[in-house]
Parts: structure tokens; C-alpha cells; sequence
């Protein structure tokens, strides 16, 4: 995709469309439920929404998604040690640094940058994926794939 915001579809069915899979982000019915999954789907994507994705609903999220054997993927350090299979994100220092490189930018070129953050990082929940019977790249496998990147 070269650029998901441009792109009529949510970036998230796109790339598991064309990777094959059944992708589903849950949602909210009109009265306000929280609707998780009503078919089978080979991955939960997590997005950050505070409206789905809180304290109040990421147990029973994560419980049933690890009940039903569907990984979710996602967003944030806490999330994947909360029970997420893995996921990419910003940490707290890596926004800082991507903050600081912009502001210089701003200042000496005096429009900012516009795009993704540049500063990303991986992780894995293995204990998790070892439970759903799923092989995970090893560290040094994905580290290599950052290295490319």
C-alpha cells in the first residue's frame, strides 16, 4: 500500500486481504455494545481506540480471542504483555526522540514532516504463541527483517 490514508478501504482489511486472511476490528453497535466477532477470523487487529481497546474491555477481549484461538496483534508493549501475540509501536522514548527530530526539522526547514513515525519497535508475547501453537520468528529473525527495513 503506498499510502493507507489515500486508500478507500482501512488499511488493516487491505494488507489481510491480500495476505489471505480473515481480519476483523471490533466495534460498537448502536447502543453502544461492544461487538467482537461474529464469524471465524484467522487474526484480531488491534487499533488504538479508546472507545474499544480500555481497561474495561481488553480482558474479555483478550480472554476470548485467547479462548477462541484467535492472536491478537497488538499496539503497544502493554498490550502484547497483557496477552497480544506481538505487535509494532512507538515506545515512550522513541515518540520523544521522533518529536525532538521533527521540532529541528520544523525549525530549520519551517514546514514539519509529514508520515509515519520513524522510530518503531517489535515485540512478541511467546508464551502466548507457544499456547495458540503458533512458531514465532526468533529474535534474531526479527532483527534482521529491522536491519533491512
Amino acid at each position: 500500500v503506498d499510502n493507507p490514508l489515500n486508500h478507500p478501504q482501512p488499511v488493516h482489511r487491505l494488507l489481510c486481504h491480500r495476505n489471505g486472511l480473515l481480519c476483523h476490528h471490533p466495534s460498537r453497535n448502536q447502543k453502544g455494545r461492544l461487538l467482537l466477532w461474529t464469524n471465524s477470523i484467522d487474526v484480531l487487529l488491534a487499533l488504538p481506540d479508546r472507545s474499544i481497546y480500555n481497561r474495561k474491555t481488553l480482558p474479555t477481549i483478550l480472554l476470548t480471542s485467547y479462548r477462541d484461538g484467535i492472536p491478537v496483534v497488538g499496539f503497544s508493549a502493554g498490550l502484547i504483555k497483557a496477552g497480544a501475540i506481538g505487535g509494532i509501536y512507538s515506545s515512550p522514548d522513541a515518540i520523544g526522540t521522533e518529536v525532538a527530530e521533527r521540532a529541528v526539522e520544523l525549525l530549520h526547514k519551517g514546514k514539519p514532516r509529514k508520515g509515519y513515525p520513524s522510530h518503531l519497535e517489535a515485540g512478541v508475547n511467546r508464551q502466548v504463541a507457544a499456547s495458540l501453537h503458533i512458531r514465532l520468528p526468533t529474535n534474531k529473525e526479527i532483527e534482521h527483517w529491522r536491519e533491512a527495513l
